[in-house]
């Protein structure tokens, strides 16, 4: 952005203070780490950006993180705040295990969702959201 009004974006200069850039010249390549934040601006008519990301240690068949960003994003983030915080709390603790394994008293054959990785688990979740899409 060349002249950001800071007015309406008064965290930009702090932003902006933080920010490194980078000048590419025909056939050079830039790795930027995994989930960082970044722009592009081409000061040529005709430029091509490739966007690849890896997701190492994704087991196969697993869901793609951004697809469930979009679909977190559809589902809580137009309800009221204190449901989006009640849901916020299953998450953290069902997904990002903040209190450890949730199901670690369990068997594994009763874990459902919280089960170990497999295809036939994902298969088994993909399933249950297509059906909750209505897809």
């Amino acid at each position: 952005m060349q002249a950001p009004d800071l007015a309406r974006y008064p965290r930009y200069a702090k932003a902006w203070a933080a920010a490194r850039q980078a000048m590419l010249d025909p056939g050079d390549a830039l790795y930027i780490p995994y989930c960082w934040w970044h722009g592009v601006e081409s000061l040529d008519p005709v430029s091509i950006l490739v966007n690849f990301w890896w997701n190492e240690g994704t087991p196969d068949g697993a869901g793609a993180p951004y697809d469930a960003l979009l679909h977190a994003m559809l589902a809580f983030k137009h309800l009221p705040a204190e449901q989006r915080t009640v849901w916020r709390g299953m998450l953290d603790y069902y997904v990002f295990e903040s209190a450890g394994d949730p199901s670690a008293h369990l068997p594994d054959h009763a874990k459902g969702a919280l089960g170990p990785a497999s295809p036939g688990l994902f298969a088994r979740m993909k399933a249950i959201v297509r059906g909750a899409l209505g897809t």
